[in-house]
């Protein structure tokens, strides 16, 4: 569990350098990690916690697919870039 806080703290570094252009995918991320916070500490038991559980993973799919779409400008952007999918 570390190792991943770590990562996603990483991930988020890199995508705030990135600039502007990664500022929804941080904001995508951000509301991902609730989502999977929720899922493994629900706040009360819920018929919801299956639907939970898909929209996270579906949020982290999109995440990944969103650092996959990024359209670097320089170098220091395409070095990001490629950090960012080896971590995610």
């Amino acid at each position: 569990m570390t190792d991943q806080a770590a990562r996603i703290i990483f991930l988020d570094n890199l995508l705030a350098d990135y600039e502007s252009d990664a500022a929804m995918l941080r904001a995508q991320m951000h509301k991902a990690l609730e989502s999977v916070r929720d899922t493994l500490w629900p706040k009360k038991d819920s018929k919801m916690d299956m639907l939970q559980k898909i929209e996270s993973s579906q949020e982290v799919e999109l995440l990944v697919i969103g650092i996959r779409m990024l359209m670097p400008q320089n170098d220091e952007q395409r070095i990001i870039k490629n950090e960012a999918m080896q971590i995610s």
